[in-house]
């Protein structure tokens, strides 16, 4: 069995809309977390129903959190920044196993070569925190829109 490490993934910002940074490395990224969600209920509880009865409803894929070491000059930054209550966008998560990045001409190239989670998300919230002898910590919500596609490295 061979495991994924962690050191070396990367998160981008896929925006057709973004003329000239069409694929943004967001930098600095530590940690990300909530991939996955769960599926709703469907109660069909009924006058001859002797305990509650549910059907699984759709899933819901919640939302992606990370967080950052916040750098006020980087551009992937302020543009994550200026996208919080904004539209949808598409984002890819892609994996330790190479380095080859998603790439834009007329359409997206995802790498093959890499494990991808590819996700359609609207920046639900960017925070940053400070504290005593530490750095500028930022930390994202993003609400997913849709279903996650996840693609293993070939």
């Amino acid at each position: 069995m061979a495991y994924l490490k962690t050191q070396g993934v990367e998160l981008f910002l896929l925006d057709s809309t973004d003329s000239g940074n069409e694929v943004r490395k967001i930098a600095k990224v530590t940690s990300i977390s909530g991939v996955g969600g769960s599926a709703g209920e469907i109660d069909i509880t009924n006058f001859d129903s002797t305990a509650k009865e549910y059907l699984v409803g759709l899933k819901d894929s919640g939302s992606v959190t990370f967080n950052f070491n916040y750098e006020p000059t980087d551009s992937s930054h302020s543009t994550l920044l200026g996208l919080e209550g904004g539209s949808n966008k598409r984002f890819v998560i892609c994996g330790s196993e190479e380095v080859t990045d998603p790439s834009y001409t007329s359409t997206f190239t995802i790498p093959t070569d890499r494990t991808t989670i590819d996700f359609t998300a609207g920046v639900q919230s960017v925070q940053l925190d400070l504290s005593t002898d530490d750095i500028y910590r930022g930390s994202a919500t993003l609400r997913v829109s849709g279903a996650y596609t996840i693609t293993p490295a070939v």
